[in-house]
């Protein structure tokens, strides 16, 4: 690939995974999940492994692998005393540990930090259906995701489907992170997640336009990363997340300041 080209299928399936993580990183930040959502996407590893191995899309084995995690921590959550946090602790290190056997060993850095080269227009057809799904989802659920997350006991007592609005984040938060697999890979997915929405928080005085900003920047530095990736033939995931990361840390020297 010349150094200079930057596949289309790459710049849409990069840039559809950074609209569905932006926004619902949003609702991740605001319930403290941030940790929870990283550790998620590790789950992933084992069922990308899987599909590699028996020559399989990618994208199912990492989305089956994750739903049956979503599936566990929803179920363990209500039915023991242990807190998502514990829950997630335990899957990724299982699933982490399980994905480094079962994953080839020249496909694992691909895994780990996504690959341009591996990405075909298939992908992004399947990016741009997955993002859109998860947007409508949660444009149309927006309100109890939003009232379970800020004040779950006022929801619940208002009658809000807490239970439904919960699972339903939980299904989005797998389908998202399976979405951006391919690009950002396995190890740095949930940072695609948290960095834009805690750079809106920064920047931000209220729910909807938190929404807006996280989207913003979620879409520039994954643009601005998967540029630099192609020129330099980096593996995509690093220079995503670092160019969010500054991103957030110039964001959060003008909130100290008060600029």
């Amino acid at each position: 690939m010349p150094t200079s080209a930057l596949p289309p299928a790459v710049l849409v399936t990069g840039l559809a995974a950074a609209v569905a993580a932006s926004l619902l990183g949003v609702f991740v930040i605001l319930r403290r999940m941030a940790l929870v959502s990283d550790a998620l996407s590790h789950v992933a590893l084992p069922g990308l492994g899987l599909a590699l191995l028996w020559r399989r899309d990618p994208f199912v084995g990492a989305l089956v692998f994750l739903l049956v995690a979503v599936w566990i921590v929803y179920v363990l959550e209500h039915r023991t005393r242990l807190a998502a946090e514990s829950i997630v602790g335990v899957l990724f290190t299982t699933a982490l540990a399980l994905g480094a056997l079962v994953t080839p060993s020249e496909s694992l850095l691909e895994g780990l930090f996504g690959d341009i080269g591996k990405i075909h227009p298939s992908d992004a057809w399947v990016a741009l259906g997955g993002s859109a799904l998860v947007v409508l989802t949660l444009l149309g659920l927006f309100r109890p995701i939003a009232r379970t997350t800020l004040a779950p006991d006022l929801a619940q007592s208002e009658g809000v489907p807490v239970r439904l609005a919960e699972g339903a984040y939980l299904v989005l938060l797998a389908l998202t992170v399976a979405i951006g697999i391919k690009v950002i890979g396995t190890l740095l997915m949930g940072a695609l997640i948290i960095l834009p929405a805690a750079t809106a928080k920064n920047l931000s005085g209220d729910l909807r336009s938190m929404v807006g900003v996280s989207v913003g920047v979620g879409v520039l530095a994954t643009a601005a990363g998967l540029t630099l990736a192609a020129l330099r033939h980096w593996p995509p995931g690093p220079p995503v997340v670092l160019t969010s990361a500054f991103i957030f840390l110039v964001t959060l020297a003008r909130a100290r300041s008060g600029v």
